[in-house]
């Protein structure tokens, strides 16, 4: 089953993990993947690779995926700056296009849409 969200877009309805055992609320066994991922200075690359290392991930059975800590880009300070996102909702700009249905968990990705700049 599904809904449509404000932009019309279809939402699946979450998916519970397979980790869990139906007497209990808590898993039973969590799978974790720990992925490391090649990163340079083109940050739609970098997420690109992000997206399918997770994709892989879940497809392998992982409830929980962990990132490096700078994923995004290069690993020096001087990239926090550039390489950041926006927190919270930009209206007309971000949308909730990396929503997982795969059982990996109910969590929302954010997508950015604008092509105008890599912010």
């Amino acid at each position: 089953s599904s809904s449509s969200s404000s932009s019309g877009a279809r939402v699946p309805a979450p998916v519970a993990p397979p980790c869990l055992d139906e007497r209990s609320s808590l898993p039973s066994k969590v799978k974790v993947a720990l992925c490391q991922l090649p990163v340079g200075e083109d940050k739609r690359l970098n997420i690109a690779n992000a997206r399918a290392a997770i994709e892989d991930a879940a497809k392998d059975g992982a409830a929980l995926v962990v990132l490096p800590e700078m994923w995004n880009c290069p690993y020096s300070n001087d990239s926090f700056a550039v390489y950041a996102e926006t927190i919270g909702p930009a209206p007309g700009r971000w949308t909730g296009g990396g929503t997982h249905t795969n059982g990996a968990g109910t969590g929302k990705g954010v997508t950015n849409d604008d092509d105008d700049d890599d912010d």
